[in-house]
């Protein structure tokens, strides 16, 4: 996580200086989706830090439906990092379905669609959409 969180502030020429305190009341690896909304929350923070949206921004959100919020581009810079992130903790192969379910704010059930990802980006250099990224972690941004 904090390799991507790295190249991410370099790119804005920021400073990392970020420090987390963070509290978990259940193990990690059981189920719950935790790490999609700890990497929402690390996205947002990251983003708000950059000055890259604003709070007022994020809180129009509840509002969009979620095909024109899916089409917002602020929006998208934040689900894709918040994937990336999430990618760290699942062995560099994540759906993105819990960072972007964190993100949205719905009364009906969210079905989740992704393309189909097979092979790994070393024994498969050439595939579209690697299952496995191998720290290649902007190939989530052609996604």
């Amino acid at each position: 996580m904090f390799e991507a969180l790295e190249q991410f502030l370099k790119r804005y020429q920021k400073s990392s200086g970020f420090i987390y305190h963070v509290l978990f009341e259940m193990p990690p690896g059981c189920g719950l989706a935790s790490s999609g909304g700890f990497s929402a929350a690390i996205s947002l923070a990251t983003q708000l830090y950059c000055n890259l949206i604003n709070a007022s921004e994020i809180k129009k959100w509840e509002n969009l439906p979620l095909n024109n919020l899916s089409q917002n581009n602020e929006f998208d810079q934040i689900f894709r990092f918040a994937w990336k992130i999430e990618s760290t903790f699942h062995n560099q192969s994540s759906s993105g379905a819990a960072p972007f379910v964190s993100l949205v704010s719905s009364y009906s059930p969210i079905v989740y669609f992704s393309e189909k990802r097979t092979g790994n980006i070393s024994n498969h250099p050439k595939a579209r959409v690697p299952r496995y990224i191998a720290d290649d972690y902007d190939i989530l941004d052609q996604i």
